[in-house]
């Protein structure tokens, strides 16, 4: 599996989507604006994670785990789709 792969795997797993196929950025953004956990993850995302996962809230802290393949994704994300 390839770096762009694995980042769609992650993108797929924060969605809670089945298939990494069915993720779009277009709907990452509406996720992000409507739902407050997705919302709370961006901010994580792109300020920072804590250096613990129990800083985080509850029910992200599933995610703290995948902290530095999300931050790559995001990163990864702006040269290829631009903001």
């Amino acid at each position: 599996m390839n770096d762009q792969e694995e980042s769609l795997e992650v993108a797929s797993a924060v969605m809670g989507l089945k298939q990494a196929k069915t993720v779009s950025w277009e709907r990452v953004k509406a996720a992000n604006q409507t739902d407050p956990q997705v919302r709370l993850l961006s901010n994580y995302i792109m300020h920072g994670f804590p250096e613990h996962k129990y800083d985080l809230e509850e029910n992200i802290q599933d995610y703290w785990q995948y902290r530095h393949d999300l931050r790559y994704l995001m990163a990864w994300s702006s040269t290829k789709v631009g903001r």
